[in-house]
């Protein structure tokens, strides 16, 4: 773009010129009164600086050097022309591959955003289904009179498991679509994170679905960081209800500990269950997966789970060395990065 503005100009100046050529070529054919020496010798230093004489006819020729070299006036033209032709061209192919390769990006984003959507609602469809046959299946059979009350109450009972299984579902697609938007506000406020990490063992002890021993290890009995503490109360009781679901008899343990040197804690939550696959460690993590398809739950719980630790600061993971069952792992800054 300079190279082109300098050629611009230099044809404004090579224009200026040719018209004071022209304008000193009709003065030459008027009659004109026979200059003075003095006039001469002027008129022969102000004109020594655009026009050179040319020693065979007499002729000016107007010389310049510019990025291309010496170009006389005869050449210059065509040279100008060319080189802006070839400076256009230049710019305008790589403008054209520039656009191409952005649409190219957009594009496959657009696909894959697609092929999100579409597996997203087609699970989704799926959760909510299972839970809504229970609860209209066994209403149907409670209404009727060939049921005795021990059946009747059973049948409750499994209508009133599946209703909490949807209203979960439902809770758990709004939130995971709210934080991927960015639409959901984290409350920053000062808590007791063992006061809060013995809350949620009580909460899930209190629903037993196992008959593992819940355990508590902390090296501190109190400590407070700055935090979303419904948050972080949600994620610990995802993971222990996890823990729960697939620790049917054994241990299951929540940890507490405190990395001072890199100012952060790292929570853990490990149980002595049926494991996780090692190739199954970060797929666990991505919406609407289970390893075990017939087990109950919505499968958004651990994507829900990252996305919170990660707007907390922290980071969430399997750890593969643990071979007694399965170990999630977490961390929490011990201050808030502003």
């Amino acid at each position: 773009m300079k190279k082109l503005l300098a050629m611009l100009l230099v044809l404004a100046m090579i224009s200026c010129l040719f018209v004071a050529c022209a304008n000193n070529d009709s003065e030459t054919d008027a009659p004109t009164t026979a200059p003075t020496d003095e006039s001469k010798t002027n008129e022969s230093t102000d004109n020594s600086d655009a026009t050179e004489p040319d020693d065979n006819n007499g002729d000016v020729k107007i010389a310049m050097i510019t990025d291309y070299g010496d170009i006389t006036d005869q050449s210059f033209n065509q040279t100008t022309y060319e080189a802006c032709q070839k400076f256009a061209g230049n710019h305008l192919k790589h403008n054209l591959e520039v656009s191409g390769e952005e649409l190219l990006v957009a594009k496959e984003k657009a696909e894959e955003s697609n092929r999100l959507k579409t597996a997203f609602l087609a699970n989704m469809s799926h959760e909510i289904r299972t839970p809504l046959n229970a609860i209209v299946g066994f209403s149907s059979v409670l209404v009727s009179d060939d049921s005795s009350p021990a059946e009747k109450e059973q049948y409750c009972d499994i209508i009133q498991k599946n209703s909490d299984l949807l209203l979960h579902l439902i809770n758990d697609i709004l939130d995971i679509s709210r934080m991927e938007s960015g639409r959901i506000k984290f409350v920053w406020e000062e808590c007791d994170v063992v006061e809060l990490c013995q809350t949620a063992l009580s909460t899930v002890e209190y629903g037993r679905k196992t008959s593992a021993l819940f355990l508590f290890e902390t090296p501190v009995p109190s400590l407070v960081v700055k935090t979303d503490a419904q948050r972080l109360k949600q994620v610990l009781i995802n993971l222990l209800s996890n823990a729960a679901k697939f620790t049917p008899s054994g241990s299951i343990k929540l940890t507490v500990a405190i990395d001072k040197q890199h100012q952060q804690l790292e929570l853990s939550v490990s149980d002595t269950g049926c494991g996780i696959p090692p190739d199954k460690s970060e797929k666990v993590f991505e919406r609407f997966e289970k390893l075990n398809e017939y087990s109950q739950g919505t499968g958004l719980g651990l994507a829900i789970s990252r996305l919170i630790i990660e707007n907390l600061g922290g980071k969430i993971w399997v750890d593969k060395d643990y071979t007694e069952g399965a170990r999630f792992v977490f961390t929490h800054p011990l201050t808030k990065k502003e």
